[in-house]
């Protein structure tokens, strides 16, 4: 398969990636929020299981923002950055604390 779609046209190619591009945004457009998220249960397991660190940095999953988490009385922050086709960002630390940029 792989020496096949190598072998087409670059515009064939291109074709072909944006038409699953293209299905893949009309598959979102009808799922809930919820299921394009990460699992909650998983967030909170995952931030006891390293002790609580205070800021999770993470890529997209269609819902870019800062959440904020209290875990067992600890205030968890999850980052999470906006893809790079649409919403580009990234964030930025400094004395004041981090802050989330967009690219686009």
């Amino acid at each position: 398969w792989k020496t096949q779609f190598l072998n087409k046209a670059l515009s064939d190619r291109i074709n072909y990636i944006e038409s699953i591009r293209a299905k893949s945004e009309q598959e979102k457009s009808v799922k809930s929020m919820e299921i394009m998220d990460v699992n909650e249960s998983a967030v909170q397991q995952l931030f006891k299981q390293y002790h609580y660190p205070p800021i999770l940095i993470h890529g997209h999953t269609h819902r870019p923002m800062k959440h904020l988490h209290i875990i067992d009385e600890n205030r968890c922050e999850r980052w999470v950055l906006g893809d790079w086709y649409d919403q580009g960002s990234y964030l930025r630390l400094d004395a004041n604390g981090l802050h989330e940029h967009n690219l686009l």
